[in-house]
């Protein structure tokens, strides 16, 4: 089968930015933070370089990481610099075509220096002319040699996260068997991570990064693994409960994981209670802490176990609160998360279970919270039965 070659204009790129992006963008142009009007400075020693317009720039899809732009460093560096700085930008990388019917270039790493150049009005950019593709090149053999350079170059300079790099293999058809994996498991959960996983139009949640998702559904000898069918289905029923910009991988994961620890005790109760838990906008429920509690400040590469813990003993806090001194976690349903934390977490969970002491120090979100907010006097009334 033909690889195929998509190349898009910056102008359609454009289009993609998020409403919040141009809202900050805008606030920065009204308080005249930026110039807009072209660039802070001239092209350095721009007798000896290759100069190129800026919409003579073209983007292969299947090499640049067109679905995760990282607009916060765009306004990040526009604040700073107050707009564009060739000196700044430095010079952008770009493919000739051998073809004189093809006048563009396209730049396999140019793709944030070009969305600042056309915010700030600069209608020129300094190039590097790596290459010049045959006239006769296939479309593989226009990737490969981009795609090639983009590894190379984000390789050395470690600027491309793991997912930028797992996009680009997908779309050059070079992924591993393990991306293979995680790709069609996402696709099989529900999870779209752009052009990893599920079709963003058919997925139940959409995030912008694979970050620690494999240990949910690759790695099976983890402890946050989960069977593909019990993720999907549980994703199905989080969606009805927590909106998709209220969560992130590795909390969702955490979810996931708690619920299927909840559900393998085999109490509808505990189960039916984990669900109201989430929901309920009470003392010590879900949404009562701040939502980003849940996965910050972690143990080391050890995020999404963290969180999952962090939610066991949360609920079981509220769960205990609620029911006059029961827990319904105990330290032998966590055995397989423990064996792989720290010491310091360790005693966290154990302060939580086994002294019964209150989580103090996280963050308590600005909630509503329930008028009916003391405990319950039976399972039967906090089930509402």
């Amino acid at each position: 089968m033909t690889q195929s070659l998509t190349i898009i204009t910056g102008k359609e790129i454009m289009e993609t930015l998020s409403p919040e992006f141009w809202e900050e963008f805008y606030k920065l142009v009204e308080n005249d933070a930026i110039k807009i009007d072209g660039a802070l400075d001239t092209i350095p020693n721009a007798d000896k370089k290759n100069i190129t317009e800026r919409d003579n720039f073209r983007f292969i899809v299947q090499v640049q990481r067109i679905d995760n732009i990282q607009e916060s460093n765009i306004l990040k560096n526009l604040k700073e610099i107050g707009g564009y700085r060739h000196k700044s930008a430095g010079v952008a990388d770009a493919f000739e075509y051998e073809d004189p019917e093809i006048e563009y270039v396209t730049s396999p790493d140019g793709l944030h220096r070009w969305i600042m150049a056309y915010l700030c009005n600069v209608l020129n950019i300094a190039v590097n002319l790596q290459d010049v593709h045959a006239a006769d090149a296939t479309n593989e053999e226009i990737i490969a040699a981009e795609k090639q350079f983009f590894d190379d170059k984000n390789g050395r300079n470690a600027k491309i996260t793991l997912t930028d790099q797992m996009r680009s293999d997908k779309l050059s058809n070079t992924m591993s068997p393990k991306q293979q994996k995680l790709d069609e498991e996402l696709t099989k959960a529900g999870i779209n991570v752009g052009d990893i996983g599920a079709p963003k139009e058919n997925a139940t949640y959409t995030y912008k990064s694979v970050s620690e998702l494999d240990k949910l559904v690759t790695t099976e000898s983890h402890p946050c693994y989960t069977d593909t069918e019990e993720i999907k289905d549980t994703t199905l029923w989080m969606k009805d409960i927590i909106d998709n910009d209220a969560l992130g991988p590795r909390l969702h994961g955490g979810i996931v994981s708690a619920k299927r620890i909840i559900d393998s005790k085999g109490d509808v109760v505990f189960s039916a209670m984990f669900e109201k838990w989430l929901r309920s906008t009470g003392k010590y429920s879900y949404s009562y802490y701040q939502t980003n509690w849940w996965t910050a400040k972690v143990q080391h590469t050890r995020n999404m176990e963290n969180t999952t813990l962090r939610l066991l003993v949360a609920f079981n806090q509220w769960y205990r609160e609620k029911f006059d001194g029961d827990n319904c976690i105990s330290l032998n349903d966590l055995n397989d998360f423990l064996e792989v934390m720290n010491t310091e977490t360790k005693q966290f969970i154990d302060d939580c279970i086994v002294k019964e002491m209150l989580i103090d120090y996280a963050p308590v979100a600005n909630v509503v919270e329930e008028e009916e907010d003391s405990n319950y006097s039976s399972i039967d009334e906090a089930l509402d039965v």
